[in-house]
């Protein structure tokens, strides 16, 4: 593995109201400023069915990005009968981790609309050794990789303390493909299974994430290091995917957003969660030198 030159993004202005119609051009502008690859970096847009023309007329690439837009039922294909029951949250996270299935890409970068590029970077940012390099984060600190693991009905006592942590992040797509034969060969349809986990696991809030379904399925198949540089490895990196300056609390944002250097930034990208419906305008003033 020796580059990593594209990204997926699933994308709907209908689903919810947290300003993608918006920020999704933030997103897009502050990509094309930083990426100094060889060649274009190629986004897939993965749209509701009865959303892609809305979309792909609202959406337009910047220099150096090329836009490639797919349905959800041509990206899921059989699938998507199921996955398309999910509430959007759930439906999204579905999508990263299925479309790394079906798409050309080797390895990609999962974004949401809510990420900013704020620092260069090229095909070969996220390799060292011929591996990924990811964000991870410790599995003991959010309650949906136990969850994951219950819903999966493994025990992890020999699996690592580190998983992938939230979008942005970069993962193999190879990996991902693997890791969905042997579960479907072993044990069933995943896309089944997560449509009933609110069912099977009613106590739990969130059951199942992209990331955590990712990284446990690829433990379960021994082989997640085999494509990804070890977490103890990262820590000691100069820039992570994701800075640590992202903002998840609205109090947060004015504060954080100060503290990015932006001569060195500590990540590629930040996020400002959507969720906090922060205004565009106002993210695009406070970062107005980086996007």
């Amino acid at each position: 593995m020796n580059s990593v030159s594209s990204g997926i993004l699933p994308l709907s202005f209908r689903s919810r109201d947290y300003h993608d119609r918006e920020l999704v051009h933030i997103f897009l502008e502050s990509l094309g400023k930083h990426w100094k690859g060889r060649a274009e970096f190629s986004l897939q847009i993965i749209v509701p069915d009865d959303e892609l023309d809305e979309v792909s007329a609202h959406v337009r690439a910047p220099d150096g990005v090329r836009l490639l837009y797919i349905t959800e039922s041509e990206c899921l294909g059989d699938d998507y009968s199921i996955v398309r029951k999910l509430d959007w949250w759930r439906r999204q996270q579905a999508i990263k981790l299925l479309a790394t299935i079906r798409l050309e890409f080797s390895s990609t970068i999962v974004f949401n609309s809510d990420v900013v590029c704020i620092a260069e970077f090229n095909e070969s940012s996220f390799i060292l050794n011929e591996k990924l390099i990811s964000d991870w984060e410790p599995k003991d600190g959010q309650s949906w990789w136990n969850a994951t693991a219950r819903l999966l009905a493994i025990d992890t006592a020999n699996f690592g303390s580190y998983g992938l942590s939230v979008v942005p992040n970069v993962i193999s797509c190879d990996l991902a493909r693997s890791s969905h034969q042997f579960f479907r060969k072993n044990y069933g349809n995943l896309p089944t299974l997560l449509l009933h986990a609110g069912r099977l696991l009613p106590d739990e809030p969130v059951s199942w994430t992209d990331f955590s379904l990712y990284t446990l399925l690829a433990e379960m198949t021994n082989k997640l290091f085999s494509y990804h540089v070890a977490p103890e490895q990262t820590f000691g990196l100069p820039y992570r995917v994701r800075s640590e300056n992202s903002v998840w609390q609205t109090e947060e944002f004015a504060g954080k957003v100060a503290l990015i250097d932006r001569r060195r930034p500590d990540g590629i990208f930040v996020c400002i969660q959507s969720a906090l419906k922060i205004s565009p305008e106002i993210i695009r003033e406070h970062l107005i030198d980086v996007v």
